[in-house]
């Protein structure tokens, strides 16, 4: 998933973080905590 992690990944964090229940702002975050790492 490292090959489309950075346009994929987003979108599917986004997409698993949003069932949750999170607030948007809490959302970014974490979209942003997933993105650093995989960079």
């Amino acid at each position: 998933m490292n090959q489309n992690g950075d346009k994929s990944g987003g979108a599917d964090a986004a997409v698993f973080f949003i069932p949750e229940g999170p607030p948007s702002s809490a959302k970014g975050q974490e979209v942003e905590r997933i993105k650093a790492p995989m960079l």
